[in-house]
């Protein structure tokens, strides 16, 4: 398995977990080839859920505040 399809796999074992949580808006992967990133977009910082977990097989988990995203 290449960094990228365990890096999608980590992405979608926490879209499992998280999807139907409203404080979370989307989760995607950052960084380069080199560093991956699973990243997960809140509504609000300060509304981080409390298992969501530092790394996931292997790849850190960055947080940043988006708001909330819907179509326009």
């Amino acid at each position: 398995m290449t960094d990228i399809d365990a890096a999608r796999a980590a992405k979608r074992e926490l879209v499992k977990r998280f999807a139907g949580d409203p404080r979370v808006s989307g989760i995607g992967i950052s960084g380069d080839a080199a560093h991956l990133v699973i990243k997960v977009n809140l509504v609000n910082a300060q509304e981080v859920p409390e298992d969501l977990p530092l790394k996931v097989f292997g790849f850190p988990v960055d947080v940043e505040e988006v708001g909330r995203i819907g179509a326009h």
